[in-house]
């Protein structure tokens, strides 16, 4: 295979690294650093650099509102990627373009569970992950304050919007396909991956799309005046009394992540299901909800595979303030905020279910598969959408009361199994099984990328969702299939 690590971008000439038979690029700046005047601005693309750049080391992530998250180098100049490319011959290759996850507030394109190699080596496509702007740096609404329009909207989407441009502009240069680009994200990355399809601004970017467990309305979006309130509450404990925007533009680092940190646990205790920092409707990006744009017809009309897993909120239960509504008063707070109208009925429908897990279950199903059934819907009758279940557990994750639990799929689509981050996941597994497992995810994934099917023609087939039989492919030791899986669950939640 012809690999050049010496690759000549728009803006200038990139040194890689060959490992394992791939190129590998990391650290690619995409755009200028976000830093000084340009803090709190939409990005603005590379200057022209003369010197060969390296490209052998991840750069650093967003600033993080998880300390205990362990992701390396952080800092305000964050908006990189890296890609992982069979070949730079010419060849035009399906291009695979990850969004992390992470509620808006932490995560990075450089996690270990995320690394491109074995999709890339498997597949022969080529593979991007991204930094975005997080919390503050990248969610964050002041046009109603004083000097409100220092700052823009849904700055860490439109960082993806430029990364995305960028991929276009230079990814032939890596041997991938610009015309042949598929966006994958899980939970906030699934969930912008649902709005990129909901954007203008992103419409022939991309020409397919995997959403993995994206979050629901609930956390997804602020409209203006809930955004206002929240950003007041945000410049309170900064010592902003004013609310002015433009005295946040000298305020440092550590002290804007503190006062985010603490801004994030009490919003997620006083408004359950609630992130501090969300996209927002009503902008240029986001002119209207994206499950809206979807179904009115002017969002972008690609084929779809959309899922979650069945276990989504066991891995929040014990944290002492979860951003998904897990925990019994946070459950009953939620009920009373967003449903206060169908509450009864919702509780009816779980009614079955032991009191010590009910409140798990229906807050992984009010903020996750309530929006991929949502979205599933929406999409159906558009384009070729395709639903999975992924259900797989391992006795150890069964003990410890986790079973098939939020993200628990990525190294099965990623096939890295052995990585640092996905190791604690798979403790005692049986080799084997995941192995198949991931095999058998990652086929369809890649099917996908290269036709817009997930099936290759032998084995099992994956049909097309609509909203009559609503079926679904079941991703668990062997493969099923379901029609409506558990339809009771979910009409409690869309009749509301």
């Amino acid at each position: 295979m012809n690999i050049d690590t010496l690759v000549s971008t728009t803006h200038g000439k990139l040194r890689g690294y060959v490992e394992n038979g791939l190129g590998v690029w990391k650290g690619i700046p995409y755009a200028k650093a976000p830093i000084g005047s340009l803090r709190f601005k939409s990005p603005e693309p590379m200057d022209i650099w003369q010197d060969t750049k390296d490209a052998t080391n991840y750069a650093p992530s967003s600033p993080q509102l998880q300390l205990d998250n362990p992701i390396g180098d952080i800092s305000e100049d964050c908006l990189y990627l890296n890609i992982w490319s069979p070949g730079t011959d010419g060849r035009k290759r399906p291009v695979l373009f990850w969004i992390h996850g992470g509620a808006y507030i932490s995560g990075s394109g450089s996690i270990t569970a995320y690394d491109g190699s074995v999709l890339a080596k498997n597949g022969e496509v080529v593979v991007v992950t991204i930094n975005y702007r997080l919390g503050p740096f990248g969610f964050l609404y002041t046009k109603d304050l004083p000097d409100g329009d220092l700052i823009d909207t849904n700055i860490g989407h439109r960082d993806q919007l430029m990364a995305l441009n960028w991929v276009r502009e230079n990814i032939a240069c890596f041997g991938g396909d610009p015309e042949n680009i598929t966006i994958f994200g899980e939970s906030a990355g699934g969930a912008s991956v649902v709005n990129l399809l909901g954007s203008p601004l992103a419409k022939g970017l991309f020409h397919k799309a995997i959403v993995e467990s994206p979050c629901s309305y609930h956390i997804v979006y602020s409209d203006k005046a809930k955004a206002t309130l929240i950003t007041r509450r945000f410049l309170e404990l900064l010592g902003i009394k004013d609310h002015s925007a433009k005295l946040l533009l000298d305020v440092s680092t550590e002290d804007i992540v503190k006062a985010a940190i603490k801004l994030v646990d009490e919003i997620a205790l006083s408004h359950p299901g609630t992130i501090a920092f969300q996209p927002l409707i009503g902008d240029d990006f986001l002119r209207e909800s994206a499950h809206t744009a979807i179904k009115n017809g002017s969002g972008s009309h690609v084929p779809l595979i959309i899922g979650s897993n069945q276990d989504e909120g066991t891995v929040f239960a014990g944290m002492p303030a979860p951003v998904m509504p897990v925990q019994d008063k946070q459950m009953e707070l939620f009920l009373e905020n967003v449903y206060p109208d169908t509450s009864t009925s919702i509780k009816e429908a779980y009614s079955t279910i032991p009191a010590s897990s009910r409140s798990v279950k229906m807050g992984g199903d009010a903020i996750i598969w309530h929006s991929v059934t949502t979205i599933a819907d929406a999409m159906q009758s558009k384009c070729p959408t395709y639903l999975y279940r992924f259900k797989w557990s391992s006795d150890y994750l069964k003990a410890a009361g986790l079973r098939s639990f939020h993200s628990l799929e990525i190294p099965f689509v990623f096939g890295t199994l052995d990585a640092t981050d996905s190791k604690p996941m798979l403790e005692a597994a049986d080799k084997n099984e995941v192995e198949k497992l991931s095999t058998i995810i990652q086929d369809c994934w890649l099917n996908f990328a290269r036709t817009g099917n997930p099936n290759s023609g032998e084995g099992f087939h994956w049909e097309k969702y609509d909203s009559t039989d609503r079926f679904a492919i079941v991703f668990d030791k062997e493969i099923g299939f379901e029609h409506d899986i558990e339809a009771r669950y979910r009409k409690a939640w869309q009749e509301q």
